[in-house]
């Protein structure tokens, strides 16, 4: 899709039509009074106060809600803002805070869209966009290069990452694929290559389900880089045409709100394509549970370098709340303790039912304190590092050459203590 350079057009608002200028920079959308007496209108007091009331009324005293406009531009591309429910009045000119909008060919459906594809940096370090060309270098007798020659390769670079369901009744495939460009008259980069990673829905599909689909990939992106500076180039979607083939007509465009990362390692600081491969899909489906968090992820890479205390609480929560997920309650322990455990909850279960008032809420909280009763979280620490010795065990004698078991030991207990003293201020500053 042509990026569009300067956004113009006319958009509809209460059944009336407004011309409308986006800025970038703000992000923003200004609708124009379409006549002279309509802006004596919107700039009047008393419309302000209506105005005022009625969001009052609908309870935007509490969360500010977003909705959306459609309309037509210059280009006569059909656009889609999705905007803040709280307009600013410039004596008559309203002003909409932007989340993000979607333009598309007028000859499309809104509804009819097939699947997606985004690029980017992040992308480009998951799957190296080099496997789309091929180099031959051939030397002459001087030992000095007599040619060098770029071209595209014959091999299928396209892989498949595995499928997930968004939403219960719609599934997507993951794809990522590089593909070569040219450009001509040039001699900064005459070949280049990008990758780019797609999603073809199971089924034609609106813009909340493309919407909340780049919300996963994004936390994606966030999770196998570790880092919040994402650059992402471009939101492209297609429809299928009349050939099952893939007909890209519409763009859906963010605020572009970071600069991206510039340490020249960043390449090599990512999960990429050839860890991961199918499975790729099995951490978007972590994703859209909900099972991860993102509170410990890091702005960039030089902020890794950084612990706060703050960031530390939220690494170890992370842990063991993916502890959880992956291994369960009660990871190691024997069958008679689980039994055990089991026999006297339901014994104070039987006991609270037997119950009212008080008894009964002090019995289901005593029930919960035993359920909740776990692993120290230095013994969490040693089975996690245990069960994934193989890819721990090079970093750990890299780090420290000493016996394995005896650093696994001793750093699953600094782990556990750093955690409880950490736990034990947070106690201590609520009063408990």
């Amino acid at each position: 899709m042509k990026k569009i350079e300067r956004l113009l057009g006319y958009l509809k608002l209460d059944n009336e039509e407004y011309p409308f200028e986006f800025v970038e920079k703000e992000f923003s959308v200004v609708l124009y009074p379409s006549t002279k007496e309509k802006w004596s209108e919107l700039s009047s007091p008393i419309t302000f106060f209506k105005n005022l009331k009625k969001r009052w009324n609908r309870g935007e005293h509490k969360w500010i809600k977003s909705f959306k406009i459609e309309g037509v531009t210059s280009e006569n591309y059909n656009i889609v803002f999705s905007v803040k429910d709280s307009p600013s009045n410039y004596h008559g000119f309203l002003s909409f805070e932007v989340d993000w909008y979607y333009y598309y060919w007028d000859s499309f459906e809104l509804n009819n869209i097939g699947g997606f594809r985004i690029s980017g940096a992040e992308v480009d370090y998951f799957y190296p966009p080099q496997v789309a060309l091929e180099n031959d270098v051939r030397w002459g007798d001087d030992q000095r290069i007599s040619k060098m020659l770029v071209s595209t390769t014959d091999e299928e670079t396209e892989r498949f990452c595995g499928k997930y369901s968004i939403r219960r009744g719609l599934q997507a495939e993951i794809r990522i694929n590089a593909l070569a460009t040219i450009r001509y008259n040039t001699a900064v980069n005459p070949i280049d290559a990008k990758s780019y990673l797609y999603f073809l829905f199971s089924k034609p599909t609106g813009l909340d389900d493309l919407v909340l689909a780049y919300y996963h990939v994004k936390c994606f992106l966030q999770y196998i880089s570790y880092r919040n500076n994402l650059v992402i180039d471009g939101i492209e979607t297609f429809y299928m045409n009349e050939n099952n083939k893939r007909d890209f007509a519409g763009a859906l465009v963010f605020p572009d709100k970071q600069t991206g990362e510039n340490d020249k390692k960043a390449s090599e600081q990512i999960l990429s394509y050839y860890i991961l491969k199918n499975k790729t899909s099995s951490i978007f489906r972590y994703i859209r549970n909900g099972k991860f968090g993102y509170e410990h992820i890091c702005d960039s890479i030089e902020s890794r370098r950084h612990y706060s205390s703050a960031r530390m609480i939220m690494i170890l929560a992370e842990f063991e709340r993916e502890f959880r997920d992956i291994y369960g309650q009660d990871c190691g322990r024997s069958d008679l303790y689980k039994d055990t455990k089991q026999a006297i909850v339901d014994l104070i279960e039987e006991y609270r039912n037997g119950h009212s008032g008080d008894a009964k809420k002090y019995a289901g909280s005593i029930k919960k304190t035993v359920q909740n009763l776990d692993n120290s979280y230095a013994q969490n620490v040693e089975y996690a590092i245990e069960d994934c010795k193989v890819i721990m065990e090079p970093f750990i004698k890299a780090n420290y050459g000493l016996d394995l078991k005896e650093v696994i030991r001793n750093l699953s207990d600094r782990v556990g203590e750093i955690r409880n003293g950490i736990a034990h201020r947070i106690r201590v500053s609520k009063g408990y």
